[in-house]
């Protein structure tokens, strides 16, 4: 019998900690499902991943703490020994300290020919072994390791075993992707019903490898339960390539529809507001990728030292040029009057003009993509957060969302989903915090909507990668895209062309102009 799609649905949430312990508890405590059936199967996909992985002469060692992860572990290691694999368990903790479920799987161990040895007897070495089981600490650690603890994953990095992490490596912050301390470094991690926030956002995706998700029978009367409490807004969606189709809490947006009865201005046009600081590549970065998106028309509004150049580079545009200062704010709105959505930014400067030009845009009422150098502006003139709307997506990196709140980088890196969802509810805005795994945060009828983009790769950590995003922003609100639509799915376009860029040159090799002849190919992939 194949899975119903509703429960395909509730099970690609991703979620926070807590939430993940409420469905576990909600199915023990309120639906009478034995947690040793619940651990039974965690035990199985560990188990058979392990054995997947590993030769039949491997030696694995399962290293285990004293709480419900370690007796994941424990399990794991019983099941092992039982397809003939040659298994050691080392125990970390006091076992008489330990939880119910891990005092039960080591006492079933404790009947089987299996070596076990604990850390108050003999010092932790992991020589010899070929597999190491990461059963240590789960997805409720709370402070940073320390002691023994930091010492054995120390040494654990240190070897060359294969090292398969249970739910999430151990000292990974669940809900942060930061390791607390110490954490650590998997080839793959085994997760239980769904993907965690710190599986896929800042050093998660280096710390978890490869991640497999398995269902070990978590209910969908659990997920109703937690909706019903709170909202339930955090989604992803995986390129197609990579393994799953990502569905969340809604379904993916779709791409502007095209018709054979159209013109130019059927797909709109988007003003382009870049350029005024000398960066002439910027501007054509953001204005290319608004056409290879499908916008119907792009004005480009610059200098005449910057549009010189870009009538031979983007012939396809038009161009507005500025010249001096004299009632530009009203030149600007003029000029932007008969577009759909604006980029302003790329390459823009800091100068009186670019501010006078940043403040003209926050004026019009049109959708617009804030990126670069206006949210510099946005900083130094904090003022101007007050004119940010709905219809506003900024698109800061950390540095940048730095300079426009006074938060320290630190803390902004220490939490990114906090971030992004904390500057989208105070402003009012659409969101998009730049990093490892983009956030896209905005506010849905008074709740937080969070989308996190787990599309791209290292190789997009170049300059100009972020004005090829402008543009696809501003293509798709040209095309009347909403909002959020258009800033969930360009962020998802944007890394499925960094991955096919890389496919070809590799993450060393990646550029923005990669990157940018590679967004036909990524809509091709949507399509």
């Amino acid at each position: 019998m194949t899975e119903t799609e509703e429960n395909k649905r509730l099970k690609q949430y991703i979620l926070s900690a807590e939430q993940s312990k409420f469905i576990d508890e909600y199915c023990i405590r309120s639906m009478g499902i034995p947690s040793a059936v619940l651990m039974e199967r965690a035990a199985l996909a560990v188990a058979g991943l392990v054995g997947k992985k590993c030769g039949a002469e491997d030696r694995i060692l399962a290293v285990c703490h004293v709480g419900n992860n370690g007796a994941d572990g424990l399990a794991a290691a019983r099941i092992l020994d039982g397809w003939g694999c040659s298994v050691t368990v080392f125990i970390v903790g006091r076992p008489e300290k330990g939880t119910e479920e891990f005092r039960m799987q080591l006492k079933i161990l404790k009947h089987m020919d299996i070596r076990i040895e604990y850390v108050e007897e003999v010092p932790f070495e992991c020589g010899g072994y070929d597999v190491i089981i990461d059963g240590i600490f789960g997805i409720g650690l709370s402070r940073d390791v320390q002691g023994i603890y930091a010492e054995i994953i120390e040494k654990i990095n240190r070897s060359e075993c294969m090292v398969v992490s249970i739910d999430i490596p151990s000292g990974l912050n669940a809900d942060t992707g930061q390791p607390m301390g110490i954490a650590v470094l998997a080839d793959y991690t085994v997760t239980f019903g769904n993907l965690k926030l710190g599986h896929k956002i800042s050093k998660g995706r280096d710390y978890c490898g490869k991640i497999y998700i398995a269902d070990i029978g978590f209910r969908k009367e659990a997920y109703n339960q937690l909706i019903d409490r709170e909202s339930l807004r955090y989604i992803f969606w995986e390129d197609k390539t990579g393994g799953a189709s990502g569905i969340g809490s809604r379904e993916k947006p779709e791409l502007p529809k095209r018709s054979q009865a159209s013109n130019k201005g059927t797909y709109g046009k988007v003003a382009v507001i870049a350029g005024f600081g000398g960066m002439t590549g910027a501007a054509y970065f953001s204005a290319k990728a608004a056409y290879l998106c499908g916008a119907g028309l792009v004005k480009v509004i610059s200098v005449k030292e910057t549009t010189s150049i870009l009538k031979s580079m983007l012939p396809e545009a038009v161009y507005a040029e500025i010249d001096g200062m004299k009632n530009l704010g009203g030149a600007i709105r003029e000029l932007a009057s008969d577009c759909r959505a604006v980029v302003i930014g790329p390459g823009l400067g800091q100068g009186d003009a670019a501010c006078e030009a940043v403040k003209a845009v926050l004026e019009v009422e049109l959708p617009t993509v804030m990126d670069a150098d206006a949210l510099n502006i946005l900083g130094s003139h904090r003022e101007l957060f007050q004119c940010l709307r709905k219809n506003i997506i900024v698109t800061p990196h950390v540095l940048e969302l730095s300079r426009m709140t006074g938060t320290s980088r630190t803390e902004i890196s220490g939490n990114i989903v906090a971030a992004a969802e904390d500057f989208a509810a105070v402003h009012g805005c659409i969101c998009i915090l730049k990093d490892s795994s983009s956030v896209v945060s905005s506010m849905a009828e008074e709740q937080l909507q969070t989308y996190i983009n787990i599309t791209g790769n290292s190789g997009m950590a170049a300059g100009g990668s972020g004005d090829v995003l402008s543009g696809i922003l501003g293509g798709l609100l040209a095309q009347k895209t909403g909002c959020r639509e258009a800033a969930e799915l360009g962020v998802y376009i944007h890394g499925i062309a960094g991955n096919l860029a890389a496919e070809e040159k590799t993450e060393y090799g990646v550029t923005a102009s990669d990157i940018l002849n590679a967004i036909p190919g990524a809509i091709g992939r949507l399509i």
